[in-house]
C-alpha cells in the first residue's frame, strides 16, 4: 500500500504567502520524486491562478463543485477536475464555489477536526514567510519559537521576502524554474526536505 502524507499550508491572514509556498512546496516535492497533487482550497483561486488559469471563477470543474457532488451523492465523473501542470504535479483548481474561515483560531480548528474526525491530525509544523534580512524579522522568528514553540512544531526554513518570489504569481513557473540558485528557492528547498523527513 502507498503511504500518502497530507500536508495542509494554512494561516486565516491573506497576503502571508500561502498559494506561493503550495506551489513552491508541490514543485520541490516533484524533483524529490514525490508524486503530488496540489488542492487549491481559497475562495480566490490564487494558486489556481499562479498555475496558469487566470479566470478560476469560470472553470466548470473545480474543488467546490467536486465537494459539493459529494455531499449531494452524486457519483464523480472521472475526475475532470483534476488538471496537469507542466511542472510535473496534478492539480485540483478552487474558486469561489468554495467558502472561507490568526495562529490561535487555527490551532483551534485543527484541535475540533482531531476531536471530532480524525484523531491522527495533527500540525507538522509552523514556517515563516515574506522575511527580510533585518534585526525585526530575527526577533520576530524569535519570538514565535518562544511564543508557539512549546506547543507547535517551528519549521526552521523562513522564506525571504523577494522580487523573483513575488514574480511567480503571474510567470506561471515555480521559483525552482524562476529563479532555482536564488535564496527563495534554497529556502524552498530546505523547507521541502524538512517536510519529507
Amino acid at each position: 500500500m502507498v503511504k500518502t502524507k497530507v500536508i495542509s499550508v494554512a494561516n486565516q491572514k491573506g497576503g502571508v504567502g500561502k498559494s506561493t509556498s503550495v506551489y513552491c512546496i508541490g514543485a520541490g516535492l516533484v524533483m524529490e520524486g514525490k508524486k503530488v497533487l496540489l488542492m487549491d482550497v481559497d475562495p480566490q483561486g490564487d494558486l489556481t491562478k499562479m498555475l496558469g488559469l487566470r479566470k478560476p471563477h469560470e472553470l466548470p470543474q473545480t474543488l467546490g463543485n467536486v465537494m459539493n457532488d459529494v455531499i449531494g451523492g452524486i457519483p464523480p465523473n472521472g475526475h475532470t477536475e483534476i488538471r496537469h501542470h507542466p511542472e510535473g504535479f496534478d492539480f485540483v483548481p478552487g474558486n469561489r464555489s468554495l467558502t472561507a474561515e490568526d495562529m490561535t483560531e487555527l490551532v483551534g480548528t485543527v484541535q475540533q477536526i482531531k476531536r471530532q474526525i480524525h484523531p491522527k491530525l495533527k500540525i507538522g509544523g509552523v514556517f515563516l514567510t515574506m522575511a527580510n534580512e533585518t534585526n525585526f524579522r530575527k526577533d520576530v522568528v524569535k519570538s514565535v519559537r518562544e511564543s508557539y514553540g512549546r506547543h507547535l512544531p517551528i519549521l526552521n526554513a523562513v522564506i525571504p521576502a523577494t522580487v523573483r518570489l513575488a514574480e511567480i504569481s503571474t510567470a506561471d513557473k515555480s521559483i525552482f524554474q524562476h529563479e532555482p540558485k536564488g535564496r527563495a528557492a534554497d529556502a524552498y528547498r530546505g523547507l521541502v526536505k524538512e517536510t519529507v523527513e
